[in-house]
């Protein structure tokens, strides 16, 4: 049986940090239409960006939606390096709701 593809949402920094960018991801759902059922929500150990390697766990995910609003993961070379190598190798879709 295929797996669904599935849409990740993919919060990081302390608690107040992750508890607004997860409110943006929960609007830009609703005006996407998409159903609870389509996401994948991950939570991040704000110390350390790497464990974005989840979506190497995770390989139904189709779509990335992040909030990177102080750059604190596309500033970092290995932040970077790392999104654009998930980029290649998975093709999964990267969306910055940031820079939108």
């Amino acid at each position: 049986m295929a797996h669904e593809m599935k849409i990740g949402f993919y919060t990081r920094g302390n608690s107040i940090e992750r508890e607004i960018q997860l409110s943006h991801l929960v609007a830009y759902a609703v005006i996407r239409k998409i159903s609870p059922e389509e996401i994948v929500y991950y939570e991040d150990d704000p110390t350390d960006f790497r464990s974005l390697i989840f979506l190497i766990r995770y390989p139904i995910i189709k779509t990335l939606v992040l909030i990177d609003l102080n750059q604190n993961i596309r500033l970092n070379n290995e932040g970077s390096d790392l999104l654009s190598l998930i980029n290649q190798l998975y093709k999964i879709e990267i969306i910055d709701l940031s820079k939108v």
